[in-house]
């Protein structure tokens, strides 16, 4: 009796194995070639171009065009990882769409439910080109055919998984979640805007101009039959992110004094202090011992972003002075 109740966990635990699977390679566009400018999704493993030109983002760029985490649209660290991708996602009366698209590791099952997911963010900016408008119709779609920047996916006003509201938060990465039975053995994934302005919802963060543009960063796309597994999917390595998880940064948001204590026993310490232009402020150097204070006093208030380097390790944190 015991053997066969051994023999049925195993079983269980193969087949819940077998579910955590994404069927997306290179899911976190990690496998890439350093960028120099923009659209170059090129230099990525797996991933193409579908329309227009959409932007790869890596920490290991040289110069701020498009690095991690400041580049020419804004300033926001990876989901997890090093890198990310960006996408023009709607321009006022031009239609304009940035697409790309991957071949999946193996075709849908028709008939099997999948569970579907990717992180998104928005940005903010006035520098150059605007991004100025918050939207609702960010997605994912599955097609039979593999399109090319010659052959354009078609802004035919569906989607399999669609962002459930407006995506407005720029300080946060969103996870936009779903499941999606399938009818079709479909090979390929594509993410953007399918929808055309008409059907594409907007707020705007510039009292209402004509011209208004959306431009989203996205990471973390995951296709999988466990439903728990794809909501959570990063590649955030788990001794890494235990690590950022004992770092401690409080109160926030804060008045004037922001207190930072890493764990014990990691050596000298290096916190460096951004604006939300991604200007360094100051650089301190520290012992991982007690909570160490920041006077934040002569900053203006609104968003700062800290940079903390343990053993050649970085990590990014958000901070809110009010």
């Amino acid at each position: 009796m015991k053997k066969i109740i051994l023999l049925f966990c195993f079983v269980l635990g193969v087949a819940s194995l077998r579910g955590q699977v994404n069927l997306v390679p290179n899911p976190s566009f990690e496998i890439h070639t350093c960028p120099n400018s923009i659209g170059e999704i090129n230099h990525l493993a797996n991933w193409k171009v579908y329309s227009n030109t959409p932007d790869l983002f890596s920490s290991c760029a040289i110069g701020t065009i498009v690095s991690v985490p400041n580049n020419f649209i804004g300033y926001q660290q990876a989901h997890s990882g090093n890198s990310y991708i960006g996408l023009w996602c709607y321009f006022t009366n031009t239609f304009y769409r940035e697409i790309v698209g991957v071949q999946l590791i193996t075709p849908l099952s028709i008939g099997q439910k999948y569970f579907v997911k990717f992180d998104a963010n928005f940005t903010i900016s006035y520098n150059g080109t605007s991004s100025d408008a918050a939207i609702n119709k960010l997605g994912l779609k599955f097609s039979n055919t593999d399109y090319s920047i010659n052959q354009n996916p078609p802004i035919n006003n569906t989607a399999d998984l669609i962002s459930n509201g407006f995506i407005t938060d720029t300080l946060n990465w969103t996870t936009v979640f779903g499941s999606f039975v399938a009818d079709s053995a479909y090979n390929y994934l594509m993410l953007g805007n399918f929808f055309d302005d008409l059907h594409t919802p907007k707020i705007v963060y510039t009292g209402g101009t004509p011209d208004s543009n959306s431009y989203y960063y996205l990471d973390d796309i995951c296709v999988s039959t466990d439903s728990l597994f794809a909501y959570n999917y990063t590649v955030t390595g788990i001794e890494n992110k235990t690590l950022q998880d004992n770092i401690r940064i409080y109160p926030n948001p804060t008045k004037e004094i922001v207190y930072i204590q890493a764990p014990l026993g990691k050596g000298s310490i290096e916190i460096k202090l951004f604006n939300s232009l991604g200007q360094q402020l100051s650089a301190i150097t520290i012992l991982a011992e007690e909570p160490v204070p920041i006077d934040l006093s002569e900053y203006s208030d609104g968003l700062l972003f800290i940079e903390i380097s343990i053993n050649n390790n970085k990590y990014h944190y958000k901070l809110i002075k009010k």
